[in-house]
């Protein structure tokens, strides 16, 4: 994610494609502005919070307490507000248009969500990336792998998000805390499987350690 807007962040790009320049706007410009590709390959509303949680999570430290446009050649896909700690995420995208994308940044007053958009409070993109992105398990912190867990708070997600296997996971953690290793043996869960799981108790908080968290 690069590129000289201030506060920007760089661009997300796909192999063997090529920058998107982002030219100047307006927002009521961009939010009306039609899909270049309007129903080839329509990415989910799932696909889109696994993504858009990866790239808010990955760049929290530059969309930290400020408001930013998520943008691909000029059309708006999501707007996010950490302040608010929400997203207002675009439907009906089609993936072609998610080769390359980037972050600018924008003043307060661009934050109000735009007709038609979903609005999806921060954590439950941060779970879905953790649960089913690419490579998530990186972002689980070194010591987090041998120490003993503990849980700090329930996570706050939306309704139907939390599986049973995910209450079953809390509720052995905030009786007693355990390792990686026990919890695997315990629970006779696969590793990789468990790991996504406490990532995504990491990213969204419920764990004791260092987060991303949202405004007092």
């Amino acid at each position: 994610m690069s590129k000289s807007t201030p506060g920007a962040l760089p661009p997300d790009h796909a192999p063997g494609s090529e920058p998107v320049e982002i030219v100047k706007w307006h927002d009521e410009e961009t939010q009306q502005a039609p899909l270049p590709l309007k129903v080839a390959r329509l990415a989910s509303d799932d696909e889109m919070d696994i993504w858009l949680g990866e790239r808010i999570w990955r760049g929290r430290a530059l969309l930290k307490g400020q408001v930013s446009h998520w943008l691909a050649r000029n059309t708006l896909l999501a707007v996010v507000d950490t302040l608010m700690w929400r997203a207002a995420v675009r439907t009906q995208v089609p993936k072609p248009l998610l080769v390359s994308t980037e972050f600018v940044t924008r003043p307060p007053s661009a934050g109000t969500p735009p007709e038609g958009f979903r609005v999806v409070p921060l954590d439950d993109l941060f779970w879905k990336f953790a649960l089913y992105g690419d490579d998530s398990v990186v972002e689980l912190p070194a010591p987090l792998l041998v120490e003993p867990l503990i849980l700090k708070q329930l996570p706050k997600l939306s309704p139907g998000l939390l599986a049973a296997r995910d209450m079953r996971l809390m509720r052995l953690i905030s009786a007693q805390a355990m390792t990686l290793d026990q919890l695997q043996q315990i629970l006779e869960a696969n590793r990789q499987d468990l790991m996504r799981s406490i990532t995504a108790l990491y990213l969204t908080r419920a764990l004791a350690g260092p987060g991303m968290s949202p405004p007092a």
